[in-house]
Order: structure tokens, then sequence, then C-alpha cells
């Protein structure tokens, strides 16, 4: 992503308070990704803007997760997704939020399958280390 567009972003979502999410709602996963992976200090402002949406509306966490899973087949974008928020954190905030981190069953069926897409990478992680 060019800089010049990604100040615009920092300027219009995070300085102006403007939640990306309502406002980019079928690509807003999209525009997280492509502003994260610019560098870690803009890795480090979407997910600190990212978990203030998720604190101003729990709900966010069901709509975020959604885009990163298959309406299809039970699979999830882990990598993707890690690009944006620490997975850890999102776990955090689903522990929190509970029955608030969703709107929809389609919603609550991709965290179901982010947390267990979550606990296999741990365990793998951990079996590599070993």
């Amino acid at each position: 992503m060019k800089t010049q567009l990604i100040d615009r972003y920092n300027k219009y979502f995070i300085e102006g308070k403007h939640n990306i999410i309502k406002e980019e709602e079928d690509s807003f996963h999209r525009l997280l990704y492509q502003w994260a992976i610019k560098d870690d200090a803009e890795k480090i402002k979407v997910e600190t803007y990212f978990l203030s949406l998720i604190d101003g509306d729990p709900f966010n966490i069901g709509k975020f997760i959604r885009r990163f899973s298959s309406k299809f087949e039970p699979m999830i974008d882990y990598n993707a997704l890690s690009k944006i928020i620490n997975p850890t954190t999102l776990i955090n905030k689903i522990d929190t939020y509970n029955s608030k981190a969703y709107s929809t069953p389609d919603e609550k069926a991709a965290i179901d399958f982010f947390v267990k897409a979550h606990s296999e990478f741990l365990k793998s992680s951990n079996e590599t280390i070993i």
C-alpha cells in the first residue's frame, strides 16, 4: 500500500475515530491486512485501532473472524488474520466478551473454528520446540 494511502487511513480511521468495519463492510478485512503488513509500526497501530473497535462493539470480533473463514468448509486463513492482530490477544477478547463476540450463527461458527485453529497452532508450535 502506498504511504499516502496509509497516511489517509491513519487520519480518517484512527485520528477521525471512524469505524472501518461499518464504513467498509465488504472489504474492511482486506484493507486492514494491507495496512498492517506495511511495517511493524503500522501493524501496532492497526492492532491497537482494531482492539478499540472491539471494545466499542464486541460484535466486531465475529464480523472480523468471519471474513477470514470459509462459508463452504471449516477452515480459516489463520496466517492472514494473524498479520492484523495477535491471535492470543484475539482469544483473550473472545474470552472476555463470550456470547457478545458474535451476532450470527455463522460468526459463532467462525469464532469456534478460530479458537480450535489457534489451539492446534499452539500445540504444533510446542511440539516443534520440544
